[in-house]
């Protein structure tokens, strides 16, 4: 960069650096370009992991037209793999609410999560009691939610 500002000097042409891009400008340049689509709903896809050393999530969020953006969290805190789970949740949900999504399934391989969330499940721990209570708080800001 120093070389072609040498180069560039001399025609009066100065290099100015871009700042760093912020993730909302970025999705609503993304969303600017992209074409409109029927299909408005977003797709939520995760994989949790938990043990001694600690617990993270893989997001994936599938938009209309393509897009498609992915997440990863590390935990710094004790998680079951059933409170990874929800914790998951909660994040893609946030990360779907800064892209705009309106309607959102959300996929998951545990069982008891998605039973809790549908119903079918009673929710006993106090613990998953409150994830429960922010989870139904957090899914009912979409026009339309699945999981």
């Amino acid at each position: 960069m120093i070389g072609w500002s040498v180069e560039l000097s001399e025609f009066g042409i100065t290099y100015e650096p871009r700042g760093p891009i912020r993730s909302q400008r970025l999705v609503d340049f993304l969303v600017e370009l992209s074409p409109t689509s029927p299909n408005t709903q977003w797709i939520s896809y995760v994989d949790r992991s938990s043990n001694t050393k600690g617990s993270g999530v893989e997001i994936i969020l599938e938009g209309p037209v393509g897009l498609t953006i992915e997440q990863s969290l590390r935990f710094d805190f004790k998680t079951t793999i059933n409170q990874a789970e929800y914790e998951a949740i909660i994040a893609r949900r946030n990360l779907a609410r800064e892209t705009g999504a309106k309607e959102i399934q959300c996929r998951s391989d545990s069982k008891l999560t998605v039973d809790h969330l549908t119903g079918e499940f009673e929710v006993k721990d106090d613990m998953m009691m409150q994830y429960y209570q922010k989870m139904l708080n957090l899914l009912s800001t979409f026009k339309e939610a699945k999981v």
